[in-house]
């Protein structure tokens, strides 16, 4: 079974969604599936998983970066102003923009970064929420599969780490739109699910 799973952040990564997915692949694999991971690049922002041992066993897929934000990051680490700017831009870009800076990455995503077209399952994982974005926007783009799961670590509407200014009405329709696309929506909490049955 050829399954393609696409996760936002970076693999190498450390970070508890990311390990969640890792262990997602490392079962699909035992279970004899062909998996095709497409995520992004390591940026310096992000801490480095020593450890990961899936990286050999999958057929890697990255994505551009996100010129703009790897040049903030860059230079905040080099320079003590930056560091302000790019803390000041930070928490403006995340009052005023529902998603994270991959979204950028995520408009420009183009089916041709694949090399295979038909998969037996896509799964998506978040978090970043863009995950399912780009798998949504590869299925419009001709991508075909037997069948789309959603895998979801923290809601969009629900999400209590969320600091944007818009209300909560707004993030539901948002999400009810990628929720309403997925044949299949698993969540990592069974406290969620039940939130989420109840909102949606």
């Amino acid at each position: 079974m050829r399954i393609l799973l696409i996760k936002m952040s970076p693999i190498d990564g450390l970070n508890s969604s990311t390990l969640r997915t890792i262990a997602l692949a490392n079962g699909l694999i035992k279970l004899g599936c062909d998996v095709h991971y497409l995520t992004v690049p390591m940026s310096g922002c992000h801490v480095l998983n020593e450890s990961n041992n899936v990286i050999g066993k999958i057929k890697l897929i990255r994505t551009s970066h996100n010129n703009i934000y790897e040049s903030l990051t860059s230079n905040s680490r080099r320079h003590s102003l930056n560091k302000v700017i790019v803390t000041i831009s930070r928490f403006i870009y995340h009052k005023f923009f529902i998603y994270d800076y991959t979204y950028k990455i995520v408009k420009n995503i183009n089916i041709n970064i694949l090399n295979e077209k038909k998969y037996d399952i896509i799964i998506s994982s978040s978090d970043p929420k863009t995950s399912h974005i780009v798998a949504k926007k590869l299925l419009d783009q001709g991508i075909e599969c037997n069948k789309w799961i959603q895998y979801w670590g923290d809601p969009l509407a629900n999400d209590i780490t969320n600091k944007t200014i818009y209300p909560k009405w707004i993030l539901k329709f948002f999400e009810s739109k990628l929720l309403k696309s997925a044949d299949k929506i698993v969540y990592v909490s069974p406290f969620t699910y039940k939130q989420q049955v109840r909102d949606f």
